[in-house]
Parts: C-alpha cells; structure tokens; sequence
C-alpha cells in the first residue's frame, strides 16, 4: 500500500472479510510526478459485507451496515442500511445506541 491509499477507519469497524475490495483512483502529475488518490472514510460501529466494493473518495457515515456484494459509489449516511449496485439506503438504522 503506498502512503496515498491509506483508509481513515473509524472504531470498532467490521471489515474482516478477506473480500473487502477498496478502490483507489490514482492521479499523477506530469511535472511533479507526485501521487495522490481520493480517501476512503468509514465511520465508528460498522459492519461491511462480505465483497464489498468501496469506491474512491465515499464516505460511511457512523453505525451503518453495508450489505454483502454491495457497490459504494456515493456517502452514505450515519444510522443507515445500505446494499446494492450500486448501493442505495434501504432504511435506517434503528438499533440501539
């Protein structure tokens, strides 16, 4: 992983799947050759199913549960049930906090 594909990763997150796949958007600048990519932020007290897809720049918001298989093109909300493709809200999330 190089310095810019780090994930700011909230705590107690889920993301024990050996099939999370988090896709970072690479841009190099001509004069410079510097990299940089868009970050990832994922949000205290979530569970990310199995092969899920986590595009460039999204941001999960706190206690939010994406589904096994599921596309994340855009943020999603805290408090929030989230699966598909690509992955849209379904509910919220109405556990105990």
């Amino acid at each position: 992983m190089t310095e810019v594909e780090k994930m700011r990763n909230g705590l107690l997150a889920d993301m024990s799947s050996p099939e999370l796949q988090v896709r970072f958007e690479h841009a190099i600048e001509r004069r410079t050759e510097k990299e940089y990519a868009y970050p990832v932020t994922i949000g205290e007290d979530c569970w990310i199913g199995g092969g899920a897809i986590l595009c460039p720049g999204v941001t999960i918001g706190d206690r939010c549960i994406i589904g096994a298989g599921s596309v994340v093109t855009k943020d999603i909300p805290s408090d929030s049930i989230a699966v598909g493709n690509p992955a849209k809200v379904i509910r919220k999330n109405e556990a105990k906090k």
